[in-house]
């Protein structure tokens, strides 16, 4: 049975998370990072909990922020050789600058330090990322315009 308390030297702390972000995406400047990062460690200890590398579980993720469940994900695969799937969900800004650019890192190799990849091991895998247009942008974007057909009936 599963301890109900993790200690940070099990599965890591948030100024470690911090690093762990800087080692995958790089950032002009360190105030930019984002002051809600999760270990990966943390996540991956819930990853093994919930899931088997013997069979293909999917693990999702509403709030991808930063990306550290899709780092996770990709590193108990490549230790255990698991064949987990990972669906992210961002609706953030930082989207482009820190979630897309650490899961296509990841996806490279699983795990980094000082912004280089560490190990031999080198991934690969596909990632596809949508946009969705939000309900304003959708009513901006709207052009109102009649065709001839469709005056002359009015006539």
């Amino acid at each position: 049975m599963p301890q109900t308390l993790w200690s940070y030297k099990e599965v890591g702390h948030t100024q470690e998370a911090k690093k762990e972000l800087l080692s995958t995406v790089p950032y002009t400047d360190t105030s930019d990072v984002l002051n809600t990062v999760k270990p990966v460690g943390l996540i991956r200890r819930i990853i093994q909990l919930g899931t088997t590398s013997d069979s293909r579980s999917f693990v999702l993720d509403f709030f991808a922020g930063s990306g550290t469940t899709v780092q996770a994900v990709l590193q108990q695969n490549a230790e255990d050789g698991g064949n987990r799937t990972f669906i992210a969900v961002e609706m953030g800004e930082y989207f482009d600058t820190t979630t897309r650019i650490r899961a296509i890192r990841s996806l490279s190799n699983p795990t980094w330090k000082n912004g280089v990849p560490v190990g031999e091991k080198s991934g690969s895998g596909l990632m596809k990322y949508i946009y969705l247009e939000s309900y304003e942008d959708a009513l901006n974007n709207l052009e109102l315009k009649r065709t001839d057909q469709q005056t002359l009936l009015l006539e």
